[in-house]
């Protein structure tokens, strides 16, 4: 465990690095090696660190859940699960019926998803592909010749 958060680490304070490199050093092959190595070492020190945390973290809910009859743990999966259930329909209702204004069609009900999500009201979301959807238009009729 630890040394698989570890690698992801690496890979990703690597990636900073080779960034930071092509940034900084765009013109020494030696400086973005330097900036990618050095990444990579930062990575991997942080990483160790992340990787025990984290293994302390999952052993101790284990022992937790070790001692939690398993028809308490049933019900608490079956009782998250119907909740996330409620609170998606909840969300696509209101999106849908509660933002917009009829007619409906799969485009106001991603606007009206959008709206909820976003907690913008509907004619700010509307106005703005409106403007998108223009500005496309009058792309494509300067391009077509006449």
């Amino acid at each position: 465990m630890v040394e698989g958060v570890r690698l992801i680490f690496i890979a990703l304070f690597g990636t900073g690095g080779f960034l930071a490199g092509g940034t900084f050093a765009s013109e020494s092959t030696s400086l973005a090696l330097l900036c990618i190595f050095l990444g990579a070492a930062v990575g991997f020190v942080i990483g160790g660190v992340a990787g025990r945390l984290t293994l302390r973290a999952v052993s101790g809910l284990e022992q937790e859940l070790r001692r939690k009859p398993a028809p308490q743990l049933a019900g608490g999966v079956v009782g998250f699960i119907i909740s996330l259930v409620v609170a998606a329909l909840l969300t696509v209702w209101l999106g849908i019926f509660y933002c917009l204004p009829l007619p409906l069609g799969p485009d106001r009900a991603m606007i009206g998803l959008g709206c909820v999500f976003l907690q913008t009201p509907p004619r700010d979301i509307q106005s703005g592909c409106e403007r998108t959807i223009r500005s496309f238009e009058n792309r494509e009729k300067a391009q077509v010749p006449q």
